[in-house]
């Protein structure tokens, strides 16, 4: 028992080193530096609200990554609607992300960020307001040459008129390398 457990141990030695200068990995196959892209993304976003219990928006973002470094802008349009209270809201969308890029290999890019965002609504009736969340954002990009794509979620604070609530919002988002 002894002899193959000392059999298996050299022989995963043996091949887990190169037995020439050749078998040596050479700078093509080690991992890639961050490339600098700029990419142009539509999404839509699904989020319960303080005021209602969906929202469901249309956004466009554009996102550059500068080795390290993510930057996000977002400008989006969006609409709410409560079946209890049968209402209706109209929103404005604006916002910004900074965070890191993170390379898991060369189809799949992490960038978590932190990101502020203000909604401006505009209800039915004519009350509007201001929604601030302020949120850690974690998309997963997944490339296909040009095309990404791109599942989302943020988890953090929604401030509305002095209350301050949890928020969670998900969503797809579908981009295009610049």
């Amino acid at each position: 028992m002894r002899a193959l457990v000392i059999g298996v141990v050299l022989t995963s030695i043996a091949v887990s080193r190169p037995a020439c200068a050749d078998d040596v990995p050479d700078a093509t196959t080690q991992p890639k530096a961050n490339p600098d892209t700029t990419t142009l993304y539509l999404a839509t976003a699904w989020s319960p609200g303080p005021t209602v219990p969906v929202r469901i928006g249309f956004d466009g973002a554009l996102r550059l990554h500068r080795g390290y470094l993510a930057v996000e802008t977002r400008l989006g349009l969006g609409g709410a609607a409560s079946l209890t209270a049968l209402g209706s809201q109209l929103q404005g969308h604006i916002g910004l992300g900074v965070g890191v890029v993170l390379r898991a290999n060369d189809r799949v890019t992490f960038a978590p960020m932190v990101a502020y965002d203000i909604y401006g609504i505009w209800e039915r009736y004519g009350a509007s307001f201001a929604i601030h969340y302020v949120t850690l954002e974690v998309p997963a990009s997944i490339s296909f040459g040009r095309v990404v794509l791109e599942p989302f979620v943020q988890l953090g604070i929604a401030r509305f008129q002095g209350a301050t609530d949890p928020v969670v919002v998900v969503g797809p988002r579908i981009g295009f390398v610049l």
